[in-house]
C-alpha cells in the first residue's frame, strides 16, 4: 500500500544566516506561482510565528534510487508575529512545521508597513511584484547624502527623475515633505524635459553678482593671464577690491580680498584710473595735485597750482573711488608723477575698462 506524500517542503537545516529547505514536488509547492531566486518564503512553527526568508540559490539532488528533489537555500529576513514584521529575531521554534511561498500580504508587511504613514515616501516597487511599493522615511531620506551609481545606460538619470518627480508630487499629498526644495545642476541638459514646469536657468537667464565670485574667478573674468602674472597690476587690483569691500561693508569684522562681500566694480575702475594718472608735489609726495578748488587758483587769468591736497590713505581712496579725477600735469621742480609714472597700469586700465563695459556684466 502506497501512502500519499503530503509534505510539500520541509526545513532540513538551520544556520545563523541561512535556512536549507527540501522540496519534493516543486510544482505542488509553488501552487502555480513563480518560484525563483529572490522569491520570498514563509516558514512557520507551531506557535503561529512565521519566519520570512528570501531565496538565494537552489539546486537539484538525485538520490541513489533516482529520486529528484530541490534544495533551496534562503536568507532569513525577520519574523511576522501578531501581524507585524520584525527584522531579525530568533523566536522561531525548532523544528518549523511548514514552508510555503510568502503571500502578497506577508511581503507588504515587510515593506509597506515598515514606515509610518505620515513619513512614508515611495518612489519604487518590488521587482518581483510591481503592486508592492517600497517606501522610505522621507525626512531621513532627504537629510542624507545619496549616490545613484550604475554603468552607462543602467537608468541613473531615470531613477533620479523618478525620485524628484515623486517628491514634488508628494508635496501636495499626505506626506511630511511640505518643505522639500530641489535644485538640479543639469550640466548636460538631461532633465529639462522631465520637469517642464520647473524654473529653468541657463547662461542666458542667470545673473550672478560679480562680487560673489572668488578671487580666482574674479581675476579670470576681469584680468588677462599676463596681468595676473604681473605683480604691480595684480597687487593694485587686489588692494582696491579689498578696500572697496571695506567701504561698502563697514560692519564686517574681517574683510579680505576673496571675502564674499559686495563691492562696486565701477568705483574700483575709477580708483585705478586715478592711481595711474595721479601727480604729486615735487617736494612732498603726500600732496596730490588734484584739479579742484583746493588745488589750483586763477592768477591774472591763468591757472596756477597751489601745494596740492595732503590726504591720508583712506581720504585718498575715498576720493579716488568717487569718480575719475583730473590731475595737474607734471612741471619741472614743482609737480612730478605718482607711484605708477612708468605707465605699467595704462594697458591694464584700458583692457579692464573694456571688460567692465561688456554686456555680460550688465545688471550684475
Amino acid at each position: 500500500m502506497t501512502i500519499p506524500y503530503e509534505i510539500k517542503a520541509e526545513v532540513i537545516a538551520v544556520f545563523p544566516d541561512k535556512v536549507k529547505i527540501s522540496v519534493q514536488d516543486i510544482a505542488a509547492f509553488s501552487d502555480g506561482k513563480s518560484i525563483k531566486v529572490g522569491s520570498y518564503l514563509r516558514i512557520s512553527d507551531s506557535e503561529d510565528c512565521a519566519l520570512i526568508a528570501i531565496i538565494e540559490n537552489f539546486c537539484i539532488e538525485v538520490t541513489e534510487k533516482g529520486d529528484r528533489r530541490h534544495i533551496i537555500e534562503a536568507l532569513p529576513l525577520g519574523i511576522i508575529r501578531d501581524g507585524k514584521f520584525i527584522r531579525g529575531g530568533d523566536a522561531l521554534t525548532i523544528p518549523p512545521t511548514g514552508v510555503s511561498p510568502a503571500s502578497e500580504a506577508d511581503i507588504k508587511k515587510i515593506f509597506e508597513e515598515s514606515v509610518e504613514s505620515s513619513k512614508r515616501f515611495a518612489f519604487s516597487t518590488l521587482v518581483s511584484n510591481s503592486s508592492i511599493q517600497i517606501p522610505v522615511d522621507g525626512n531621513r531620506f532627504f537629510n542624507k547624502h545619496i549616490a545613484v551609481v550604475g554603468s552607462t545606460g543602467a537608468g541613473k538619470s531615470h531613477t533620479i527623475s523618478k525620485i524628484i518627480q515623486t517628491a514634488v508630487a508628494a508635496k501636495d499629498g499626505n506626506y511630511a515633505l511640505n518643505n522639500s526644495h530641489v535644485v538640479i545642476f543639469d550640466i548636460h541638459s538631461e532633465y529639462k524635459t522631465a520637469f517642464p514646469d520647473a524654473t529653468f536657468l541657463d547662461a542666458n537667464s542667470l545673473q550672478l553678482p560679480y562680487w560673489l565670485l572668488n578671487s580666482e574667478e574674479l581675476e579670470e573674468i576681469l584680468l588677462d593671464t599676463g596681468e595676473r602674472d604681473n605683480y604691480n597690476q595684480s597687487s593694485v587690483f587686489r588692494q582696491l577690491v579689498t578696500e572697496n569691500k571695506r567701504k561698502h561693508n563697514p560692519t564686517a569684522k574681517s574683510v579680505f580680498y576673496d571675502s564674499p562681500l559686495k563691492f562696486e566694480i565701477q568705483e574700483v575702475l575709477n580708483a585705478l584710473h586715478n592711481i595711474k594718472s595721479e601727480t604729486v608735489n615735487y617736494k612732498d609726495e603726500t600732496r596730490y595735485m588734484i584739479r579742484d578748488d583746493a588745488a589750483y587758483k586763477l592768477v591774472d587769468g591763468k591757472t596756477t597750482t597751489t601745494d596740492g591736497l595732503q590726504l591720508n590713505t583712506q581720504d585718498r581712496l575715498d576720493r579716488y573711488f568717487a569718480g575719475k579725477l583730473e590731475f595737474h600735469p607734471t612741471k619741472r621742480e614743482s609737480i612730478t608723477n605718482g607711484s605708477y609714472a612708468d605707465k605699467s597700469l595704462d594697458k591694464f586700465f584700458t583692457r579692464f575698462e573694456s571688460k567692465v563695459a561688456q554686456e555680460r556684466l550688465a545688471g550684475c
